[in-house]
């Protein structure tokens, strides 16, 4: 059984939203056992995704930071 560690950066995170929108980025960030944050907007992204929000809360502010950030590139 390994260790899954995954690194997380803008790049990555406009690359998975471009791919599969909100659930792509979740399904990446999920499974990861552990999520180093590269940049900022990761940090903050991951901080969300970690907070004690309600589930809805939290996907609600995740696809705002998301769509806000990539919705014209």
């Amino acid at each position: 059984m390994g260790f899954n560690k995954r690194y997380v950066s803008t790049w990555k995170l406009q690359e998975w939203y471009k791919s599969g929108g909100l659930n792509e980025v979740l399904s990446k960030i999920g499974k990861a056992d552990a999520l180093m944050c590269e940049d900022e907007f990761s940090t903050k992204l991951i901080g969300i995704f970690n907070s004690d929000k309600l589930p809805s809360d939290t996907l609600t502010s995740m696809g705002k930071l998301l769509d806000d950030k990539f919705k014209d590139s």
